[in-house]
Formats: C-alpha cells, sequence, structure tokens
C-alpha cells in the first residue's frame, strides 16, 4: 500500500493503491458480494473482481459502499448480458492496434483509426489516442455492423482491464489511462451518425460504466472556437468524476502541457502515428517513461481548464449525436460518457 507524501503531491496523477481505510471498505464489499461473485467464474480474474477492481468502484462512487456495491452489481450484470466471461481469452491479449488481433480489428483501424496503447506517461498510466479527424462512424458501422462492432469492442475492453490490473500489480499503484483525443481539423459531420448514437446507446454506455475509474486525465488537443461552445453546452450531462478530469487545450498550448506527463518521443509517436488518410506510419517501439522534463505551465489564455461556470444546456445539444467513445468513469450517478 502507497502512502506516501510524494503520492499525494498536488499535480500529480499518481493513483496509490488502498489506505488501511479503503482497504477495510473493500473488505466489507467482498463480504457482501462473496456469495453473487463465488458464483461466477470470474471470482478468478483479479480484473474483474479482484480487490483492485473493487478499489475502483470505491473511488468512482467517492467511498460509498452502498453506491459502490449496486455499481459492481451492475457491472456484473452487464457482463453477464454480453457473456464476458466466455471471452476470457482477449485478457491475454495486448491491447494494440496492431498486435491486438481483435475480432474486426482491419476495418475499426481503417475507419476509426486510433492507438490505444502509444505507451507509458511519466506516472506509469497507460497513453491512447484517438484523432477524431480520422473517424467515419456511419462508414464503419455500413461496413461491418453493428453486431460486429460491438464484437470488437466486448474483446478491446476485456484486453484494457487486463492490461490496467497487470500494470498496477507490478507498479504498485492504480493505473488508468490517459486519453488523449485531437480535434484537428476535425468536422461535425464527420462525428455525427444517428446509427452510431443508437449503437452507442443501446451496447458501449453500458459496458463504459462497468469500467469505473478507468481514466486518469482526458486532454482534448486542438480544439476549435466551436468545440468549445458544444463542450460547454454539454458538459451539464457529463458526470462530476469525469468532468474533473478533461482538460481543453488549443493548438498553441498542448505540445507543453502533454510534456508534462509523457515522454517526447510518446508524443512524437502520437502525433506521427497517422497519415491524413488514416494509415499508419510506421513506428520504433516505444521505450519506458523518461523522468518529467521541467516544462512551464500554459497561461490560462493557452489552458481552458473545465472550471467553468455551469452554464443553461441548449436543447439541441442533448440530442446531438456527436459522440467519442471513451472508457468512462462512473460517477455517484450512474451516468456514462460516450
Amino acid at each position: 500500500m502507497s502512502s506516501s507524501k510524494e503520492d499525494a503531491a498536488v499535480g500529480s496523477l499518481v493513483d496509490p493503491l488502498a489506505s488501511e481505510a479503503e482497504a477495510a471498505q473493500v473488505a466489507e464489499m467482498r463480504a457482501a458480494l462473496h456469495d453473487e461473485i463465488d458464483a461466477l467464474p470470474s471470482r478468478d480474474f483479479p480484473d474483474v473482481t479482484g480487490d483492485i477492481r473493487m478499489l475502483r468502484f470505491l473511488r468512482g462512487f467517492d467511498h460509498s459502499v452502498p453506491q459502490a456495491l449496486a455499481a459492481v452489481r451492475d457491472m456484473l450484470d452487464t457482463r453477464r448480458r454480453y457473456g464476458l466471461d466466455a471471452l476470457r481469452r482477449w485478457a491475454d491479449v495486448p491491447c494494440h492496434h496492431i498486435d491486438g488481433g481483435f475480432p474486426h480489428q482491419e476495418a475499426v483501424t481503417r475507419h476509426k483509426p486510433g492507438l490505444p496503447t502509444v505507451g507509458l506517461s511519466h506516472d506509469g498510466h497507460v497513453i491512447a489516442y484517438e484523432p477524431l479527424r480520422l473517424h467515419r462512424y456511419a462508414a464503419m458501422l455500413e461496413e461491418i455492423g453493428e453486431e460486429s462492432m460491438l464484437e470488437f469492442y466486448l474483446a478491446q475492453c476485456e484486453s484494457r482491464m487486463a492490461q490496467l490490473q497487470r500494470l498496477s500489480e507490478e507498479q504498485g499503484r492504480m493505473v488508468k489511462m490517459v486519453l488523449v483525443i485531437d480535434l484537428r481539423n476535425v468536422n461535425v459531420w464527420q462525428l455525427t451518425s444517428r446509427r452510431w448514437a443508437k449503437y452507442d446507446e443501446a451496447h458501449q454506455r453500458a459496458i463504459n460504466r462497468s469500467l469505473a475509474e478507468a481514466l486518469a486525465k482526458v486532454y482534448c488537443i486542438n480544439v476549435p472556437n466551436w468545440a468549445l461552445g458544444f463542450y460547454r453546452s454539454i458538459k451539464w450531462w457529463i458526470p462530476a468524476n469525469t468532468l474533473r478530469k478533461i482538460t481543453l487545450l488549443g493548438s498553441s498550448a498542448y505540445e507543453a502541457e502533454l510534456l508534462r506527463v509523457m515522454s517526447p518521443q510518446s508524443l512524437h509517436s502520437m502525433l506521427t502515428a497517422f497519415d491524413e488518410e488514416g494509415n499508419l506510419v510506421p513506428q520504433p517501439p516505444p521505450a519506458p517513461a523518461a523522468p518529467a522534463p521541467a516544462a512551464p505551465a500554459p497561461s490560462t489564455e493557452q489552458l481552458v481548464d473545465v472550471g467553468l461556470a455551469r452554464e443553461s444546456p441548449r436543447s439541441a445539444a442533448k440530442d446531438a449525436s456527436l459522440r467519442v467513445s471513451v472508457a468512462a468513469d462512473y460517477d455517484t450517478q450512474p451516468v456514462g460518457v460516450a
């Protein structure tokens, strides 16, 4: 267990494992769930029912044991609904855009390019990258359909949570994701798909809710003015625990800020991974994260943080189908971010 002052330093993304008080609460949760978990194959899957996974739910619900228990039971119901215990083979597969070999991965990567694992941050979290200008949601579903997309996503989620479990055990701290969403040259029409929104609401939102406390930080980079306005209109519906982790960065500010959490090599590999047609550009293997360089903090004009005053949402924003599928955190209200 980690309780160092260094781990709790302001600005650090380090998440220690359970404190003594948290360990007692996790033990209380395990006792309450014993009979339910003992009847499942996943009783032997530490990334599903182990102490670290329980701790994610506990922290996601601000240490409310009753709410965390309800969320775990919801997660177990979701796993039963989608037969995830039968997909255990994917837990041993690298969560990688090439090496993963997930179902329908070639088509998904072609229409929705991204890097599920760029490397590790300075604090040991997994860096993931989503260049939204290259995403074509409607075309992807037109080619492979909702059932195939779901098959891919379930396999990748099993791989992801097993990856976070292994790294947490190796590092002796809770490992999460640092997600970088690139809005450079993105157009609204690329992200607007009624068919995708319907699929997302029917399936991926429930799955995302089961990935409690999987996010350490979300950086949206190259944020245009229209996207900032859209964000202000929808943040009303984003869970508070997730909202606190989102930072919006303009084109002149993001590199210095990202270098505070990742190595120059990881940043370069991420930004040069795809050409403008969405094709992968060969990259050297990622190096271990180097010590954090001394980068100056961006000015308030460069950094748009999420601590903006809450505004009354426009009704049109609620029905908008602009979606960014991320592994969202549980909040005190079980609402996922699509």
